[in-house]
């Protein structure tokens, strides 16, 4: 059974993960005018196309080579810092991108936290939100025995049940703090590209 601590802490996260960038938008386009929406939009497409579409797919193509899962098993913190140094690159040319290309370097203060808004946001809703609202549905099904009913592979099941119920319940939590400071991260780091440009 997932731990009903676990399921409150679950959905903390995913009210942080997808509700605090949604409330942000909002309070910008308020203060801000509308006229930041676009540079919002702009800034989650600064993530997402990079992210999403191209660095993570050709990750998991590469990760499925036999010589690319040896190389991890081998070097993990080697490669741990090739998926780190991958990610601050595709996230930098997007926000390059954004702002030299998209927003054709009309870069104020506000489009800058904007469009840093939009990139933090976008990742917040898609890699955490959408995370939880899986784990959120899977522990239900789990305390309510369902869960066999759809997964059949006995091995898949208990990999999953292990991953949920075997969590520290403080864990479910972090990550919805941790993605607070990321969003605020992403707003730095695009407010400081936005003046490099």
């Amino acid at each position: 059974m997932v731990s009903t601590t676990a399921i409150v802490f679950m959905i903390i996260t995913l009210l942080l993960s997808v509700l605090l960038p949604v409330i942000f938008l909002i309070l910008l386009l308020i203060k801000g005018g509308k006229e930041l929406f676009l540079p919002w939009l702009f800034g989650a497409l600064g993530f997402f196309v990079p992210q999403i579409i191209i660095r993570i797919p050709a990750l998991q193509i590469l990760g499925g080579l036999s010589a690319v899962k040896d190389f991890i098993g081998e070097y993990p913190v080697i490669y741990f810092l090739i998926l780190a140094l991958t990610a601050a690159l595709f996230e930098t040319a997007g926000r390059i991108i954004v702002f030299k290309i998209l927003l054709k370097s009309k870069i104020t203060y506000k489009i800058g936290l904007a469009a840093g808004a939009g990139h933090g946001g976008i990742e917040s809703i898609m890699l955490i939100g959408m995370t939880y609202v899986n784990n959120l549905i899977y522990s239900i099904l789990i305390n309510t025995g369902l869960i066999s009913m759809l997964i059949k592979d006995l091995s898949v099941l208990n990999t999953l049940t292990g991953a949920l119920t075997g969590t520290p319940n403080e864990l479910f939590l972090m990550a919805g703090f941790e993605r607070i400071f990321t969003m605020v991260f992403h707003i730095c780091l695009s407010l400081l590209i936005a003046l490099f440009i």
